[in-house]
């Protein structure tokens, strides 16, 4: 298993990455 610091980081990248698609397709 990961660290948890490590999880939340991937984890906050993702939310990040689909909200800015999200962001960009609501354009």
């Amino acid at each position: 298993i990961v660290e948890p610091f490590t999880a939340h980081y991937v984890f906050a990248l993702g939310i990040a990455r689909f909200l800015n698609c999200a962001h960009w397709v609501l354009q």
